[in-house]
């Protein structure tokens, strides 16, 4: 048992780990058509900022309408970083397939990254063995919301890397007796850039600014003017210097575009019909399908309070979409993911003032409580405007699902913390409940053959997959 607990620990089991990231991900990548995640709206929008030198577009082309309020695009970061290396790979290849494939592994690449900053900043916590840490990393490259997407060229896989380095910086900050001048203006200039990566992931900063706010305010109080200076002093000045510089560049692009975009149209993301009218945006299919919902939405509508809505349809389609994002869930790994939120939940409260002891517990839990309220703000909105439960999606909890499972497993460790031999049958009966539907085997099992790209080999290696897979899962 011991040398079991010791190889889950290790290096090697860690990049096994990846291996299997990195193994799902090109499932997708070569086998799926971009029809999924929005990728043909993001593919679109890097081949259009690979035509032109600068991000900042001024007045909008009527030609560029299919791609939305395009100038004002509070993601535009994402699309025009992205067409950087687009434009080197174009130069010798004229593929559009081939390209594709080589934005989505440079996707993988970013999560892979994220895999790495994570698991550096759990293990600089010290509380947890790294057996832990490397299954915690497990269970989310086999959650089947992610599974997929990681091989997609999307927006989340870089906001999940930059996430896991603000998280890095951030424990380190916190357990330094020292004020780090440079961790603090890094962790600050990434803020503001992942923000314009992908706008709403303003609901992570946010509460990660403010409780480091409150630590450093309470730690310093009237002095912390006097220790940043004194610290800026010390640090290296090339190094303090290139922060600076960073941390100014960072924010003139935010004030550019966030910042300008709330005091213009009175939002971050620019409403588009405010940027280019309202004829211009049925060209672009993402507006015309909510306009076309929000044309159509009844006029009895009586919509659930915030609880009921919570309760009936919010938590249900969350844990749902973790385990069917491009199908409904089988059974087996539905109740997994039940049991996982549930009884997480129950053990957390019931440890809540034990965890609560723990200063990075508390930080965790400001980032969890913060981000859900945020993002479960805006999803009541939506569903206020439009009648529909619209975009309930798993894949919207995935900068979260490291600490979410992080707090799972510190509840379970500590009910059975003398009890080692429940602890490894407890494991033993996760992974077999991950073998029914976890990772890419739900989506392998059930994606429409229409998404394959259309050549014989990718569709005949899939066959065989899941010809394979339907005798060995329970699917009803």
């Amino acid at each position: 048992m011991k040398n079991v607990i010791r190889f889950l620990g290790s290096n090697r089991f860690f990049w096994v780990v990846v291996g299997i990231t990195i193994l799902q991900g090109l499932w997708y990548a070569l086998s799926l058509q971009p029809t999924l995640f929005d990728e043909p709206k993001h593919l679109g929008r890097i081949f259009f900022y690979a035509q032109h030198l600068s991000p900042f577009l001024g007045t909008q082309d009527p030609s560029w309408d299919s791609l939305g309020a395009i100038t004002r695009d509070g993601s535009y970061l994402f699309y025009y970083l992205m067409s950087l290396p687009l434009r080197f790979f174009q130069l010798f290849i004229h593929d559009t397939r081939t390209l594709d494939t080589i934005l989505r592994v440079i996707c993988l690449s970013f999560f892979v990254g994220g895999l790495v900053f994570f698991r550096k900043a759990l293990v600089s916590l010290k509380a947890i063995p790294g057996s832990a840490i490397n299954l915690i990393l497990l269970f989310i490259v086999l959650t089947p919301a992610i599974a997929p997407l990681v091989g997609a060229v999307n927006y989340d896989s870089p906001v999940f890397l930059i996430f896991a380095i603000i998280l890095w910086l951030a424990i380190r900050i916190i357990q330094s007796k020292k004020l780090r001048i440079l961790d603090i203006l890094s962790l600050l200039s990434l803020v503001l850039v992942m923000s314009i990566i992908k706008w709403t992931s303003i609901a992570l900063s946010i509460p990660t600014v403010l409780y480091l706010g409150y630590v450093l305010y309470r730690r310093y109080g009237k002095k912390f003017r006097t220790e940043l200076v004194a610290a800026a002093k010390k640090a290296p000045r090339v190094w303090f210097w290139v922060a600076v510089a960073g941390l100014v560049f960072a924010a003139v692009l935010f004030i550019e575009r966030p910042v300008m975009n709330t005091v213009l149209y009175g939002q971050p993301e620019a409403d588009c019909p405010r940027v280019i009218g309202y004829d211009r945006c049925l060209k672009f299919p993402d507006y015309a399908i909510y306009a076309e919902i929000g044309a159509n939405k009844p006029a009895n509508f009586a919509p659930k309070n915030p609880l009921e809505y919570l309760l009936v349809l919010w938590i249900p389609g969350m844990i749902n979409s973790q385990v069917g994002l491009l199908s409904p869930p089988f059974p087996l790994i539905q109740m997994l993911f039940f049991v996982f939120a549930l009884g997480g939940v129950t053990l957390f409260l019931v440890y809540f003032r034990t965890f609560m002891r723990s200063e990075i517990n508390r930080f965790f839990l400001v980032i969890i409580v913060g981000y859900i309220l945020l993002l479960f703000i805006y999803l009541y909105r939506l569903y206020l405007t439009y009648a529909i439960p619209a975009a309930i999606n798993g894949r919207y909890l995935i900068p979260i699902l490291p600490l979410l499972f992080y707090f799972v497993f510190i509840s379970v460790r500590e009910v059975l913390k003398k009890r080692r031999k429940t602890q490894g049958a407890l494991l033993v009966i996760i992974l077999l409940g991950f073998t029914q539907g976890g990772g890419i085997i739900t989506d392998s099992l059930t994606s429409n053959e229409a998404f394959y790209w259309r050549d014989d080999t990718t569709r005949g290696i899939n066959s065989k997959m899941r010809s394979v897979l339907h005798r060995l899962v329970k699917e009803k």
